[in-house]
């Protein structure tokens, strides 16, 4: 494979891509998950025999992080969006990551299928027509501004205004676990623009009985959706809780496009 479709990682893996123009999300998830560390967290290390639950798995950078720290574990990587579904089932392969499955649906409140729309150059970022448009995509001059830094920047010619919306499968996460065989879920990653609320509200408690650790990057994006919900339902379901901003994170919230993780640990019995 060509050299310019390929982004290596710091732990010897290598991020293969099926398009050019996958090469500036791949770098910028690169830095935020191998170089920032963006995942870990003192009392979320990952384990060798952790199952993780991968939300938005995108083009498999968490996945690529992942897999190599649970050799005798498990890893269930869900993604809708074609592309970025491709891409991940080709890293999958061409690493050889033998413990991964994948489940190619959108998560939600219930069985069904999910509105998407992604944008031409940026295919990896689909989100559901159901939420309003993450930050990166807005016809702020922010979002603009940002669009325009990378395409000058880095090369990335391409424009962002969204295709014709297509539909893909929908599933809640209690179907995910029961169909996997999954009694235990040791790690839980959640990053799917915006989705996020109606997977925890839909969640019943004795599916939250399974779930060890869970980390959540929000996305309060449009009304009825603020984390302090999120926080809550974690809360109500035996979880310590706390929500964390980045400076980057910080400065987004302040030109009205709220975003950040949320980190919840199931509460030591007292």
């Amino acid at each position: 494979m060509s050299k310019r479709l390929e982004v290596g990682l710091p732990n010897g893996k290598i991020c293969y891509l099926n398009s050019p123009t996958m090469k500036t999300v791949a770098k910028y998830l690169r830095w935020e998950i191998f170089k920032r560390g963006h995942y870990r967290r003192p009392g979320f290390e990952l384990r060798t025999n952790d199952t993780v639950v991968d939300i938005g798995a995108n083009i498999g950078m968490f996945a690529l992080w992942t897999e190599p720290q649970i050799p005798r574990g498990r890893l269930i990587c869900v993604e809708p969006n074609p592309p970025a579904l491709e891409n991940l089932s080709m890293n999958i392969r061409q690493n050889d990551l033998r413990n991964v499955t994948v489940v190619p649906a959108a998560l939600g409140s219930e069985d069904g299928t999910m509105e998407m729309v992604c944008h031409p150059g940026w295919e990896a970022l689909a989100h559901s027509t159901a939420v309003e448009a993450p930050w990166f995509f807005a016809r702020t001059k922010f979002g603009k501004l940002a669009r325009w830094l990378l395409q000058r920047g880095l090369r990335h010619a391409y424009a962002a205004a969204a295709t014709e919306p297509f539909r893909v499968q929908q599933m809640p996460l209690r179907r995910i676990l029961e169909e996997h065989g999954v009694a235990t879920v040791n790690f839980l990653k959640i990053d799917c623009e915006g989705s996020e609320y109606e997977i925890l509200r839909s969640l019943e408690p004795a599916h939250w009985a399974r779930i060890e650790r869970v980390a959540i990057e929000y996305h309060d994006f449009g009304r009825g959706r603020h984390h302090r919900e999120l926080i809550q339902i974690l809360r109500d379901n035996g979880f310590d809780v706390e929500a964390v901003r980045s400076r980057l994170e910080g400065l987004l919230a302040l030109i009205g496009t709220p975003m950040g993780m949320i980190w919840a640990k199931r509460a030591l019995p007292a």
